[in-house]
């Protein structure tokens, strides 16, 4: 008796052993790659289903369910903190559907890995170039530090990051940096250089500065707008609907209005803000553009074709040397084109107290002049009243009392910031100084 009372209740756990096995199997609902995701580990065996149904048809292999049915991802995560840990295996795992799915489910691509450092971190220590480029593209922020201080930017190198961030974006390749264009009006030629779209920072304290993204490639004049084509336009533009009252002086010693005469390669000077978006409409109709400016008013068309002010990221990202910069290690440079300013530009203790030829000193690393000293330079916009942490295609604020001027002139001095490259001064656009002039910009 004892016996069979043995064996009956060996059975007994044999049986309840399998019902809990198939008990537990049956209720693990969750897709291997989540449950794995989420740490999880290997789900328990369970037998393999027959290809045969209960009345021995055999079933299609092609319509054999090969998973369990699926589960919403809303579902599967409870709770943001849970979807950014899945997030995290998923880069880890170098999974990259994975972490698209989980990035298009609103997973923060900036999220911290425990309490030392980035997701960014964990990506470059896990190199996968196609998650890093998924990474940027959904707003990664290479600046971003571990409890080290150190950033993903600093990891990468910046040319690295530069590639990374900008490798799904780019159309223009980055390789035709700064290659010359020449443009003619009338008996007048003036040179524009070719910078490329692309992610940059930009600031007064690189590499603790802003990250933006500019969509699109656009054209910076090689110099500063000379006298000699400032009067070409105007001597049209006064026999047509643009009225221009300021007529302009041939640098900072000339006369307004005057014929060009040997000083007509110095920059043109005095012209309010105001003027010049004026008379960038007017080049613009000249070589038959689209003018970028309303005629009842300073609107923005950022689509046209014409000629208009630079913004002042775009002034900047050309001071600096754009991609060509990044890519000879000099973007962080003080000057345009160099930490030397006598190398590249006018200023108080070279400049005699007066403007000089556009082009005599040093080129930047674009091949473009005078963007640090000689004349400071007018953008179009309204100056940030908090720099971005981060935008796209960037125009300044929606309105303000004063205008964005950059680079420095021939009477300022090397002390304080104003010929730092990342330095903006704001200036009411309604006077025009004899230290003050511009630079084209154009769509490419």
């Amino acid at each position: 008796m004892k016996q069979k009372s043995f064996f009956l209740i060996i059975q007994l756990i044999i049986i309840a052993g399998l019902v809990g096995g198939c008990f537990v199997s049956t209720n693990i609902k969750r897709k291997n790659l989540d449950l794995d995701l989420l740490g999880g580990g290997e789900q328990s065996p369970c037998p393999e289903p027959t290809n045969k149904s209960n009345n021995n048809i055999p079933i299609d292999e092609d319509s054999k369910p090969t998973t369990d049915p699926e589960i919403p991802i809303d579902e599967l995560y409870q709770s943001a903190e849970e979807l950014n840990l899945a997030l995290i295996r998923a880069v880890e795992k170098k999974d990259k559907e994975a972490v698209i799915e989980l990035i298009k489910e609103g997973a923060d691509v900036n999220t911290k890995v425990g309490s030392k450092e980035m997701l960014l971190h964990v990506a470059i220590k896990n190199y996968d170039e196609d998650i890093l480029v998924l990474l940027f593209d959904n707003g990664a922020d290479p600046d971003m530090m571990n409890t080290e201080g150190i950033t993903a930017r600093y990891l990468l190198g910046e040319k690295k990051c530069y590639e990374l961030m900008n490798k799904s974006k780019i159309v223009v390749p980055s390789d035709r940096c700064g290659e010359q264009v020449i443009e003619k009006t009338g008996p007048v030629s003036f040179a524009m250089r070719l910078i490329t779209a692309g992610s940059y920072y930009v600031g007064e304290n690189p590499p603790q500065a802003a990250n933006v993204t500019l969509t699109r490639s656009y054209l910076i004049g090689e110099t500063e707008v000379t006298y000699e084509l400032w009067y070409e336009v105007w001597k049209w533009a006064a026999k047509t609907r643009f009225r221009m009252d300021v007529k302009g002086k041939e640098g900072s010693n000339g006369v307004e209005g005057a014929l060009p005469s040997k000083k007509k390669l110095e920059p043109v000077v005095e012209v309010p803000w105001e003027i010049c978006i004026i008379w960038c409409n007017a080049l613009s109709v000249k070589q038959g553009l689209t003018p970028v400016y309303g005629f009842k008013g300073p609107a923005f068309d950022y689509d046209a074709d014409g000629y208009r002010l630079p913004t002042s990221v775009e002034w900047e990202i050309a001071a600096r040397g754009a991609f060509n910069a990044i890519r000879s290690d000099t973007y962080g440079y003080s000057f345009s084109g160099s930490n030397n300013l006598d190398e590249v530009g006018w200023f108080s203790d070279n400049s005699g107290d007066t403007t000089h030829f556009v082009g005599m000193k040093a080129a930047n690393q674009v091949g473009v002049y005078d963007m640090t000293g000689n004349v400071d330079e007018w953008c179009w916009d309204f100056p940030y009243h908090v720099y971005p942490s981060s935008d796209i295609d960037p125009t300044g604020e929606n309105s303000g009392a004063f205008k964005v001027c950059r680079g420095g002139g021939f009477c300022d001095k090397v002390e304080g910031d104003i010929m730092v490259i990342g330095h903006e001064i704001c200036t009411s656009p309604n006077y025009g100084y004899d230290s003050v002039g511009f630079r084209l910009a154009r769509n490419y």
